[in-house]
């Protein structure tokens, strides 16, 4: 579906466009720009004035995110965000936030992407899972492109950087089916403690189904470091064939299809606050 946003004030890198336009092709931006670009769209939408900035929703952060590519990439996301992105972004000064933000928009532009969650690391089609929840929500925490399952969405910021500072330590289960020399693969992936030289705390691993070339794991974990389970998978010479996320701290996966959402109880919400 095309998309022409009209009469915008729109951030460009250039500086900002009264009365701009910005195209839309599915989930990619095809135009940016003072003149009316040609073509006939699918929707047309007046912003009467908006400003737009496109593919950021929040220029402080983004623009930290985008000066600090490249630092700490070694680090799992929740450290990186609460060591590097957070406390540089509340010292930034206005001419940081301009020039990390038009840097940011130069590679938007450049590569396409319309959505925060591309910023992220996340797949922009997950939001578009959640689009008729009938507010703007954000993911908390990620998943990886090619894993499945729990993820959690919410509009409370604070709420959301309270979940992810690395103090709450919240479990996260996963169910992982892994191919290789599965006799003991519980126990030799329970014993691992360390990958590619980064210390990890142990994980809690119980044999679900095994066969005879394949097994089903149930793998506890709270750290949350990048890809853990496949590297800690990795080092023990197994292949994972499929990772499934079931449950986070109180909340299960449970009978939730595929692509499917639902909004948390008050109590769910209270539980997972005060649970440890």
């Amino acid at each position: 579906m095309t998309t022409l946003l009209k009469n915008a004030w729109v951030y460009a890198p250039g500086g900002v466009i009264q009365g701009g336009f910005v195209a839309v092709d599915g989930p990619v931006i095809t135009y940016v720009g003072a003149a009316r670009p040609e073509g006939v769209f699918d929707c047309e939408k007046d912003m009467s004035g908006r400003l737009l900035l496109p593919g950021l929703v929040n220029a402080h952060t983004h623009a930290a995110m985008t000066l600090l590519r490249g630092v700490g990439t070694d680090l799992p996301l929740q450290r990186w965000l609460f060591d590097s992105v957070f406390p540089v972004e509340g010292r930034m000064t206005a001419a940081d936030i301009r020039a990390g933000t038009a840097l940011a928009l130069l590679e938007m532009l450049a590569c396409g992407t319309t959505s925060f969650s591309d910023m992220y690391f996340f797949p922009w089609e997950a939001a578009e899972l959640v689009a008729d929840c009938g507010t703007r929500v954000y993911p908390v925490g990620r998943l990886d492109l090619d894993s499945e399952g729990l993820l959690l969405f919410t509009n409370d910021g604070a709420w959301m950087q309270r979940i992810l500072h690395p103090s709450h330590e919240i479990e996260k289960t996963y169910e992982v089916t892994v191919a290789g020399a599965v006799e003991n693969a519980a126990a030799e992936l329970a014993a691992v403690r360390s990958v590619d030289g980064e210390p990890i705390a142990p994980a809690r691993v119980r044999l679900l189904r095994k066969g005879k070339e394949t097994a089903e794991l149930s793998v506890t974990i709270h750290e949350g470091k990048n890809r853990q389970i496949r590297r800690m998978c990795a080092a023990v010479g197994l292949h994972v064939k499929r990772l499934r996320r079931v449950r986070e701290h109180t909340l299960s996966l449970g009978a939730l299809p595929e692509g499917g959402w639902r909004e948390l109880t008050a109590d769910e919400v209270r539980a997972f606050e005060q649970e440890k």
